[in-house]
């Protein structure tokens, strides 16, 4: 479930990002290239062109790099020491025995 819900977050950043990298790819096509702007012509090709591409590209992307990264964090175990070998032991986690916060 864990993945499942990460590759649709992924897949919605993605679309969102994608779609604004395409909105700026398709400005700059439209200004390297020149297209005419005569009716709407360039932004036309912005919006219905290189904005949905770059949503596609983005989503798919962005579903898969987080479906990856959620399987690869679903093998990762942690394995926590024991308990009362720490106690015993005193020797792991953090250990405060004197806390100074101001000198006078």
């Amino acid at each position: 479930m864990k993945i499942a819900l990460l590759a649709l977050l992924g897949l919605v950043l993605g679309v969102l990002g994608g779609a604004a990298l395409g909105i700026g790819a398709g400005l700059a096509w439209a200004e390297i290239f020149k297209t005419t702007g005569s009716e709407g012509d360039s932004g036309m090709l912005v919006f219905f062109t290189f904005m949905p591409l770059g949503a596609v590209v983005g989503g798919l992307g962005g579903a898969l790099a987080f479906g990856v990264m959620a399987i690869r964090d679903a093998e990762i175990a942690i394995v926590l020491p024991n308990r009362s070998a720490c106690v015993q032991s005193q020797k792991c986690g953090l250990r405060f025995d004197k806390l100074i916060l101001f000198e006078a």
